[in-house]
């Protein structure tokens, strides 16, 4: 009897499943599990930064924090609704181009976050002062 012989016949077909499942090597997934981490990261990020400052934000915009809430509460409802409009484009057109235009919409709308960053580091810094600033706005 061969050693492979004592094994149930399910276990075999597990086997030859898992071998044939993917062509990258292991470095490779591992690769590609830290890139989608790091992109699904970014998300979570952007609602939990959100909510230590609601009330600062409501009181620099001379709103309440109720009205400040109504954005958090369309950013879920965006946040529930597209993942199902996201999936399938990645079902329809691949994972590879929807990360792509994903993460392409998401730089697009903070760079401008980014800019007007800049531009307060510019009004309330001496030109002296503003490396070290720089470096702690490009850090964050």
């Amino acid at each position: 009897m061969a050693p492979n012989d004592n094994q149930p016949a399910f276990d075999k077909e597990v086997t030859t499943q898992t071998e044939l499942y993917t062509v990258f090597p292991k470095w490779k997934k591992v690769y590609i599990v830290s890139l989608i981490t790091f992109a699904a990261w970014f998300s979570t990020l952007s609602s939990f930064i959100y909510y230590p400052v609601i009330t600062f934000i409501a009181r620099d915009l001379h709103t309440t924090v109720a009205n400040v809430n109504l954005t958090v509460t369309a950013y879920m409802l965006v946040s529930g609704i597209v993942p199902v409009l996201i999936g399938d484009l990645a079902n329809q057109a691949g994972r590879r181009l929807t990360y792509v235009i994903a993460l392409l919409v998401y730089f697009c709308a903070n760079v401008g976050t980014f800019s007007i960053a800049y531009g307060v580091l510019v009004d309330i810094s001496t030109p002296a002062e503003r490396g070290s600033y720089v470096s702690a706005l490009s850090f964050g």
